[in-house]
């Protein structure tokens, strides 16, 4: 394992090495957007609670801290729903039922209504649906995966 941050080179085929983040980011959640960049959310259990932010793979930031009681929150997922928030949820090798919202305005972190059940290695996603407009849902989870997606909440 390393703790590089890799680019890919389409024209010449290639992966290049760029800078370093803080930790290693190991079964970490990620997302992008253009306001936050790449943001990378625990994962290995040496992160502790590190969110952690680059917009071009050399230089990090840091992000206020998940606001978990325990370490090594890893295999959960992450959502950058606008330009202001960020949405955790999941994660850990026993399934939490915990979700967050992260407010940029704010510098917050907000618990957020617990999961209808506790969900590690899932996805979770921003749709836009006609009836309700945008939505964060979370689907698939191990080893409990039924096929269900649960809308979250709207962002609107």
């Amino acid at each position: 394992m390393n703790n590089y941050c890799w680019r890919y080179d389409p024209v010449n085929d290639d992966w290049i090495r760029e800078g370093e983040p803080t930790a290693s980011h190991t079964d970490s959640a990620a997302d992008y957007n253009a306001a936050f960049g790449l943001v990378m959310a625990n994962g290995d259990p040496g992160n502790s609670n590190l969110v952690e932010t680059t917009n071009d793979g050399v230089q990090f930031g840091e992000l206020p801290s998940l606001p978990l009681d325990y370490i090594g929150f890893n295999y959960a997922c992450l959502v950058a729903v606008d330009d202001d928030r960020l949405f955790f949820a999941g994660g850990d090798t026993s399934a939490s039922e915990r979700a967050f919202m992260y407010s940029r305005s704010t510098g917050e972190w907000t618990d957020l209504a617990r999961m209808t059940f506790g969900r590690f290695r899932h996805s979770c996603g921003l749709v836009e649906t006609s009836e309700r407009g945008l939505e964060i849902v979370v689907a698939g989870a191990y080893p409990y995966d039924d096929g269900s997606v649960t809308p979250i909440c709207c962002p609107n």
